[in-house]
């Protein structure tokens, strides 16, 4: 499918979604621990449920990888559009039916999760552990992921967007609590003007980081979140001055954006891209007060360039 085609289409089921009435979501509330800025990030207790119940897709999304095994556990938990990075941004239920079962078992934990204050769009950021089926052929592979989730018109959530690193040594332990990132985020846009503005300047934004890196230009660090988290190969989540100086110095994301894509309340967005020889990455994008959009997580991995 064109980049063009999946953004149409990606844009129309959030439009969908923000005129979708809510229904109850199952399932058990993982811990989550909020600050009391979360209701100013949000609209009242729609952020919350909505985050409560992202959680638990991602629960029941590892249920079903784990009894039915990764493909088809991934095809029953993946929207329509959804797009994984094998090593490029690829369409991911055709990538996955094309797929033998795999030899291994795959499990995760999400450590950091956000959703917008529309409840239909956020993302979750974790830990995984592949172990081979055998128990003894290879060692355990470990690694980090970022997800992203779309919840449809029905009130399902699915993968909208999956990207992650490995050869991440495991780590000694990991949060008690999921941790909520966000808690700056501009209040859901009102009205036909101000969501087009958004929209624009998060595309501007975009374009600027990537093309920044591509032409390895200044990347200024007011262009990026306070509590930025990023990926990348080899290395656990990095935030703080470490996660300014790899976004700053780093090449992998410095190729067009493919796609651009805005939660219907125009707080939260994303984009992704990739080329051979640069590199592939997906990034979460926030919109702040006063400060516009920033980079809120940025994962890029190195491509290698084709083949002669």
């Amino acid at each position: 499918m064109r980049p063009s085609s999946i953004l149409l289409s990606l844009l129309l089921a959030l439009a969908a979604n923000a005129v979708a009435q809510d229904e109850d979501a199952s399932g058990a509330d993982p811990d989550v621990a909020r600050t009391d800025d979360d209701e100013a990030a949000g609209t009242g207790d729609a952020v919350p449920d909505a985050l409560a119940a992202l959680l638990a897709a991602e629960a029941a999304f590892g249920a079903d990888v784990a009894s039915r095994g990764v493909r088809d556990g991934f095809l029953r938990h993946l929207a329509d559009e959804a797009i994984v990075f094998r090593p490029l941004p690829t369409p991911a239920r055709a990538w996955f039916a094309a797929q033998a079962e795999p030899d291994f078992l795959l499990q995760w934990t999400p450590w950091f999760a956000e959703v917008a204050g529309a409840g239909d769009f956020g993302y979750s950021l974790g830990q995984w552990t592949s172990n081979p089926l055998d128990g003894e052929s290879r060692p355990a592979g470990h690694g980090h992921y970022l997800t992203v989730w779309i919840r449809l018109p029905d009130g399902q959530w699915k993968v909208l967007a999956d990207h992650g690193i490995g050869g991440v040594a495991q780590p000694a332990g990991e949060p008690a609590t999921v941790v909520v990132q966000g808690a700056d985020r501009s209040a859901p846009a009102q009205g036909s003007w101000l969501m087009n503005t958004r929209w624009v300047a998060l595309q501007e934004a975009s374009l600027r980081l990537a093309g920044s890196q591509a032409q390895e230009q200044p990347v200024s660090a007011s262009w990026l979140a306070t509590d930025l988290l990023v990926l990348r190969p080899g290395r656990g989540p990095v935030s703080g001055h470490e996660a300014t100086r790899l976004v700053v110095t780093d090449r992998h994301g410095g190729s067009v954006p493919v796609t651009t894509l805005m939660a219907a309340s125009g707080d939260l967005g994303i984009s992704l891209g990739g080329e051979e020889g640069v590199g592939a990455w997906l990034r979460v994008w926030r919109h702040v007060d006063d400060r516009g959009w920033l980079l809120a997580v940025d994962v890029a991995t190195p491509v290698p360039p084709a083949a002669p």
